[in-house]
């Protein structure tokens, strides 16, 4: 689904223009953004949390060479 998708669906479902279903769904995206960025914990009933968390560094495999990389934290 594209953001034109989540656009037109909104648009349809709320009865909203969709130039105002495209600036609701901008600053969905930017709220979400920024509380994440702060570290903060998202909850959206229906959907679930988004939250940030810090992975350690690990080794993986490219899985075009079969060759080993360091994957970052």
């Amino acid at each position: 689904m594209t953001k034109q998708d989540i656009i037109n669906n909104i648009a349809e479902i709320t009865g909203l223009p969709k130039q105002a279903a495209g600036d609701a769904l901008d600053a969905i995206g930017t709220i979400v953004h920024t509380e994440l960025k702060c570290g903060n914990e998202i909850t959206l009933p229906g959907i679930g949390k988004l939250s940030v968390t810090e992975r350690a560094a690990r080794t993986g495999r490219n899985p075009a060479t079969g060759e080993e990389i360091a994957i970052p934290g």
